[in-house]
């Protein structure tokens, strides 16, 4: 948002600049103030009056009651032409402050040659329920904001809404603009009666922009590239997210869409933190080309059923935490699993991640994982990791095992495999020595594989093989002592007892708990 910042610094220095202009060229015309903008172009603004160091709205001072506030009340139109010193101007503009807090006005009229609302032009205006600005192509900071009565803002050539410009409109239930490329931040931000929103050419949409908006149910953004920090946070309404192109899901940008069941992200590289924390009817998310996901993205959506992220390289501190749904995890690219990532998620019994170099501190806790297959590939292990009270089985693929300060496990009632001829290897170096039953195993034949397909699960008791696969080759199921205890052609065995074991379709091997 750096750049957008400098421009939006410099059109508040420009309006600044302008007040002097204000005060030099101001004329008075049934009650209304102008500047002239352009001389040679015949074109004037709507402005405010000054008197002293202070300045008042539009309308005379001799208007204002006792409590300094304009009695101009009703429906009024802005004309389009005004006559000065035998000259006709065009009224091309709302300036700055224009009408700010005319407490009385209920709708206005603007003219066909009116093309910018400047900023803060209607704040507080607290009556006003409709506006019609059929030429306007840009609305200024703040213009609309505090205007409580504000049902509707018909758009048709807006092209960019500036930061606050519709905050805490908390009647407005609509707003259409067709042509909206950018929309800044808080724009819509607390616009609680808000329901839909149709911006379908926009292609940026700032920090905190409807955050707060509760009665939002869909969002439709196919063009949208940036979505900024908690744009939508809060919107609890929200069921469902169309953005085909946004590449970047910012902190906190979904936090708290309680009604979200599903979002599909296909483009987008990475989540930042808090992302989608607290969307506790998100069930769903698919994200196959994130590349990493930020600290608490997932937090609390304990709806979760499923995550796919076959591009995810790097998993953030708390990222799924307490998602007690969360039944499978596809990581086949994940390097690093920060602490806590998948703390309190009761309900995951496996992980797959072979190519994971680092796992945080309490990455696991209270997981209900029945087994733990740690690849070779794998660095540092912090405490407490793996405190799961169901663990059975933990696979070791060192040659020469990772010795470790702290203990990653609660309990070493678990059965430790280890490869073969080094198991008094292991029983010397903590914390593998602290497991009572170690056993070797030969992984050179049941070498796991990372093919996608075919599937294999475990589906009420019985090992199934689902997907693509050339049933000619047979399929072969090993024990964890490396015997082959089944060997056929069936996609569904089911004859086999409570355990683990490592299942070969192929080139694709697979372990799983019955």
């Amino acid at each position: 948002m750096g750049t957008n910042y400098i421009k939006y610094l410099c059109v508040v220095l420009l309006a600044v600049a302008g007040l002097a202009t204000a005060r030099a060229e101001s004329f008075k015309i049934d009650g209304l103030y102008y500047n002239i903008i352009s001389g040679e172009e015949k074109t004037v603004k709507v402005t405010y009056y000054y008197q002293g160091d202070g300045y008042y709205n539009s309308y005379d001072s001799d208007k204002l009651d006792s409590e300094g506030l304009t009695k101009y009340k009703g429906d009024q139109t802005i004309p389009e032409k005004v006559v000065y010193k035998g000259a006709v101007y065009t009224v091309a503009a709302i300036g700055s402050h224009a009408f700010d807090s005319c407490p009385y006005l209920t709708s206005l009229t603007l003219p066909a040659s009116v093309v910018s609302i400047g900023d803060y032009a209607f704040k507080d205006c607290l009556s006003l329920a409709s506006v019609e600005m059929p030429s306007a192509t840009s609305i200024g900071g703040g213009a609309f904001s505090g205007c409580t009565s504000l049902t509707s803002a018909d758009m048709p050539l807006v092209t960019e809404i500036w930061r606050s410009a519709f905050a805490g409109c908390t009647s407005l239930t609509s707003a259409d603009m067709p042509l909206v490329t950018e929309i800044w931040s808080s724009a819509f931000s607390g616009c609680t009666s808000l329901a839909s929103v149709d911006m379908p050419l926009a292609m940026s949409i700032g920090d905190d922009a409807f955050n707060g908006c509760t009665a939002i149910t869909s969002v439709d953004m196919p063009l949208a590239m940036s979505i900024g920090d908690d744009a939508f946070n809060g919107c609890t309404a929200l069921t469902s997210v169309e953005m085909p192109s946004v590449t970047s899901i910012e902190s906190g940008t979904f936090s708290g869409c309680t009604s979200l069941t599903s979002a599909d992200m296909p483009l987008v590289t990475e989540i930042w933190s808090s992302a989608f924390a607290g969307c506790t009817s998100l069930v769903s998310v698919e994200m196959p080309s994130a590349t990493s996901i930020g600290g608490g993205a997932f937090n609390g959506c304990t709806a979760l059923t499923s995550a796919d992220m076959p591009s995810v390289t790097s998993i953030g501190g708390s990222a799924f935490w307490y998602c007690t749904s969360l039944a499978s995890v596809d990581m086949p690219s994940v390097t690093e699993i920060d602490w806590g990532a998948f703390y309190g998620c009761t309900s995951l019994t496996s992980v797959d991640m072979p190519s994971v170099t680092s796992i945080g501190s309490f990455a696991f806790w209270t997981c209900n994982l029945v087994f733990i297959d740690i690849p070779v590939s794998v660095t540092s292990i912090g405490d407490n990791a793996f405190v799961c009270n169901y663990l059975t089985s933990v696979f070791c693929h060192w040659q020469e095992p990772l010795e470790l300060e702290s203990n990653p496990f609660l309990s070493h009632n678990a059965t430790l495999y280890v490869p073969a001829g080094t198991k008094s290897v292991y029983e010397a170096v903590y914390p593998w020595s602290e497991f009572g039953n170690i056993v070797e195993m030969s992984y050179s034949s049941i070498t796991e594989t990372q093919s996608s397909t075919p599937v294999v699960t475990v589906i009420d008791g019985a090992i199934v093989i689902e997907g693509e696969t050339d049933m000619a080759q047979p399929v072969e199921v090993y024990s964890t002592s490396g015997q082959c205890v089944w060997r056929g052609t069936d996609s569904r065995i089911s004859s086999l007892p409570h355990g683990i074991y490592v299942v070969r379709v192929g080139n694709v091997v697979r372990k799983v708990a019955l």
